[in-house]
């Protein structure tokens, strides 16, 4: 990370650090994503995904982290189109 992007993080909370750096990650710890959720953050997977995308509309996070949350952003919107279309 440069130094840019490490003055725009500080913009985050650490709750919001912590989230985006397990979305960057889960799948390298040898567990299920909910339970690396449950382990790492000590949130229920509901909260969790709550607060994420909340995070996903907020300016600063996006600032903070522009690659990470357009990624996550395509993801959900595809999933919302795909339930739509179901």
């Amino acid at each position: 990370m440069s130094d840019g992007e490490e003055d725009k993080t500080e913009e985050l909370t650490e709750i919001e650090r912590r989230i985006l750096a397990l979305e960057e990650s889960w799948w390298t710890i040898a567990q299920t994503k909910d339970r690396a959720i449950e382990q790492e953050l000590g949130m229920t997977p509901m909260r969790y995904y709550i607060l994420l995308s909340r995070m996903l509309e907020e300016e600063r996070v996006w600032r903070a982290r522009p690659q990470l949350v357009d990624r996550l952003r395509r993801l959900r919107d595809k999933r919302t189109n795909e339930r739509t279309v179901s």
